[in-house]
């Protein structure tokens, strides 16, 4: 992966937490899943995870904490 500051597209830096969940089905049956949010945004844990968007080259950097929840 080339540094962030090589020329091109932005540089983009994505903070995710992942834990894990215990989700209802629909028929009722508990499942636990990984369930992941946007901590440099406070978001709602959510399965499946968010969409992140970058520019086709754009350096990507991704920071993964795993929490309880």
């Amino acid at each position: 992966c080339p540094p962030l500051s090589a020329p091109g597209p932005a540089a983009r830096f994505f903070e995710l937490e992942i834990g894990d969940r215990s989700v209802m089905m629909v028929d009722g049956v508990d499942i636990n899943m990984l369930a992941f949010r946007r901590a440099d945004k406070q978001e709602a844990w959510r399965v499946p995870g968010p969409v992140l968007r970058v520019t086709e080259n754009a350096a990507v950097r991704i920071k993964l904490t795993n929490r309880r929840l």
